[in-house]
């Protein structure tokens, strides 16, 4: 028992060191959510020192997240800043996911740039997707977000399809892990996968991320993010 007691005490030990070390590295933190997260109480998460929520508002050319609305309506007046996310479909028709996305989202796409979500998923990988063709098609997402809400565009994906995708225009990138974080077009890092954030009261956890930087960074970034002069965006870190 006395083994068993050292070795949990440890790991949360271990556990809070690393957050300790994270936080250092990473002070302004945020969540991403989806409808399986449920209610979100967005006080609580600001109590929690998060400065930021993206919210998921589509998938592909038909889906759109249950609790899109209700997500969006009460995070208005929490503090926090918000954006929102689309998931990409790798077969689903460009206007057709554009078309799914302003229905959804209308004008409400908070404050952050717009993120589009380009992950892997059944039966697509490395292995058989056309990189040439999924970056003419993300390019052309890309563009008609940039220009129809007149905001920068965030694409959150892995180091490998960062590689093939970091040309494309008017846009910058959110990797899967801090260790792909050097790059100066990485804004947006995911925390590690066993660092989830919980509410208390609340059931399940958030997904961590972080802004890639730090907190005067991170003031500069928001200030950036919303310049606009005669629809022409003032962005740096931009590929023109």
């Amino acid at each position: 028992m006395l083994v068993i007691l050292l070795s949990v005490g440890m790991y949360f030990i271990n556990k809070n060191h690393n957050r300790e070390v994270l936080l250092r590295r990473y002070p302004v933190q945020g969540v991403m959510i989806d409808q399986d997260d449920g209610y979100v109480d967005f006080t609580a998460l600001k109590q929690k020192d998060q400065k930021f929520v993206y919210i998921r508002s589509t998938q592909g050319a038909s889906f759109a997240d249950d609790n899109f609305d209700n997500n969006y309506n009460r995070s208005q007046g929490s503090g926090l800043k918000i954006g929102v996310y689309h998931t990409y479909g790798f077969k689903s028709s460009i206007k057709d996911q554009e078309n799914n996305f302003v229905t959804q989202v209308k004008d409400n796409t908070g404050t952050l740039p717009i993120v589009i979500q380009v992950q892997y998923y059944y039966p697509y990988s490395e292995k058989n997707v056309n990189f040439k063709q999924q970056k003419q098609r993300i390019n052309e997402l890309v563009q008609f977000l940039y220009r129809r809400y007149s905001r920068p565009v965030i694409i959150n994906t892995n180091e490998g399809m960062y590689q093939e995708f970091k040309s494309i225009p008017h846009t910058a990138f959110w990797l899967n892990s801090e260790d792909d974080s050097k790059d100066a077009h990485v804004r947006f890092v995911n925390m590690d996968s066993s660092d989830h954030l919980t509410i208390d009261g609340q059931r399940g956890s958030f997904d961590s991320v972080a802004f890639n930087g730090n907190q005067k960074q991170w003031n500069q970034y928001l200030g950036q993010a919303n310049i606009m002069n005669n629809e022409e965006m003032q962005w740096e870190n931009f590929n023109d």
